[in-house]
């Protein structure tokens, strides 16, 4: 009785108005945007644009990175210790850059120490490292303009996928707003059948026939529906929105073809032949392999210690806290990979094939975009022969319409003939409304595929969708 009482109040409280079932089916309002205003805003919030500038983030300081190899070491170092003074003039551990200290033994005793300090500046000066590190450099930046032209790239798709997801939902619009003409000339037909059938001016098969259409075409608004919700939460996606989004627009009107654009100028080539460019920089790093080494070493130090040169210890041991006797030393440092021989021959090959991999992905993205554009111009140019005759087979089926009309309320054909017609109009003008939005369409994928942005973007100001 205990377990079930507790059951029933858990789902009265979840059924109450603050309950969190009834909070979580409560659907959220869609925002009404235009097709200018849902471009902007995916260019501003979808996270591939925001992955692509934390590309050139990354790419920017990669180049930092490797312009910083050009500058000389300085190091600061300091010791204090205690130790023995068998070994001029007291022992200490080593430190890196310093010189060590030799001379002779001095006394042979453990029983004596003292502190011993040291405090140094030690400098590197790379200079074979300077032409690595410039070259390394050359290549991280060809490296960051890739990335800058892929961000490019990204832009336009991300503008490109909201424009188009924005126009299947304003096609989906359009399709349904035609589907509810069709219901409501369906009912009409509907209802003036009933009142000749009533009089006995038509049979009731009539009646049945007209009763058809209208549930079929009730079907088709129900149809419609459904999918003008699918697009509208597909451009949601498109646009990089959490919420619902609706498209605000209704209508296109006949905008010019964009600007053509040279293939030259498309971002994809762009980041093709900047990444060409990074590997074959690459590969120049990598014949720096069997360079010597060559660096200018320098250290300035003091030290101080409690032991004297003859090994007498100090009476007080803090007397070798004090670096007081400075010292410096500068000197040549050469090195040559004698056995690197393995290593430096795979990293050359490796180089090789990054650029054979570079040239060849260059030219397939060359013939990508050329054949794209060719594809778009030949669908711009049906999409525009389509419209024309969108438009004549709607003025033709609104002809036929009123023609079976009139001949119905003249008893010289059945409803078979209105419904017919009806069902003509109703695809007429919902290809109508399509072929003018695909139109639209067409002309921003010849904008992509130029790899025009801008031209794009003229394409979706209010003078082309309202």
């Amino acid at each position: 009785m205990n377990v079930f009482f507790r059951r029933a109040l858990i789902v009265i409280a979840a059924l109450t108005p603050g309950g969190g079932i009834a909070q979580a089916q409560t659907p959220a309002a869609p925002t009404a945007m235009t097709l200018e205003q849902a471009v902007r805003y995916a260019l501003a919030h979808h996270p591939a644009v925001a992955g692509a500038l934390a590309r050139i983030d990354g790419a920017r300081a990669a180049r930092d990175l490797a312009a910083a190899a050009r500058i000389p070491t300085l190091d600061a170092a300091a010791m204090v210790g205690g130790a023995t003074g068998n070994v001029t003039a007291g022992s200490f551990f080593p430190m890196s850059g310093v010189p060590g200290s030799s001379g002779p033994v001095g006394t042979t005793s453990l029983g004596g120490a003292a502190w011993t300090t040291t405090a140094a500046l030690v400098s590197t000066v790379p200079l074979t490292g300077f032409v690595r590190a410039n070259r390394l450099t050359s290549a991280r930046a060809a490296a960051e303009h890739a990335a800058e032209s892929g961000a490019d790239a990204i832009r336009l798709d991300v503008a490109y996928t909201a424009a188009a997801a924005y126009l299947r939902a304003m096609a989906a619009a359009a399709a349904q707003r035609a589907t509810e003409a069709g219901v409501r000339r369906a009912r009409t037909l509907l209802t003036r059948t009933d009142a000749l059938v009533a009089q006995q001016l038509r049979p009731g098969a009539d009646l049945s026939r007209a009763r058809a259409e209208l549930a079929d075409a009730e079907r088709d608004e129900a149809n419609a529906q459904r999918q003008r919700a699918i697009a509208e939460a597909q451009l949601a996606e498109a646009v990089g929105s959490a919420t619902p989004v609706a498209a605000m627009d209704t209508a296109v009107a006949a905008a010019s073809p964009p600007l053509p654009a040279s293939s030259a100028d498309h971002p994809l080539i762009a980041e093709a032949k900047d990444a060409e460019v990074a590997a074959i920089r690459e590969r120049d790093v990598a014949a720096l392999g069997w360079w010597p080494r060559l660096d200018v070493v320098g250290a300035l130090w003091a030290r101080g210690s409690g032991i004297a040169v003859n090994g007498v210890v100090a009476p007080s041991m803090h007397d070798g806290l004090n670096p007081a006797v400075p010292n410096w030393a500068l000197g040549l440092s050469v090195s040559w990979p004698l056995l690197g021989f393995p290593a430096i021959s795979a990293e050359s090959r490796r180089t090789d094939a990054a650029v054979a991999m570079a040239n060849a992905g260059e030219r397939a993205v060359e013939n990508v975009v050329s054949s794209a554009r060719r594809a778009a111009d030949a669908d711009a140019a049906g999409a525009a022969v389509v419209a024309q005759r969108a438009r004549v087979a709607l003025d033709a089926a609104r002809i036929a319409l009123d023609q079976a009309a009139a001949r119905y309320d003249a008893g010289l054909s059945s409803v078979a003939d209105v419904a017919d017609a009806q069902r003509l109009l109703a695809r007429a003008e919902a290809a109508d409304a399509v072929a003018g939005i695909e139109s639209l369409a067409a002309q921003l994928g010849v904008a992509r595929a130029g790899g025009n942005l801008q031209a794009l973007l003229a394409l979706t100001k209010p003078g082309n969708a309202r």
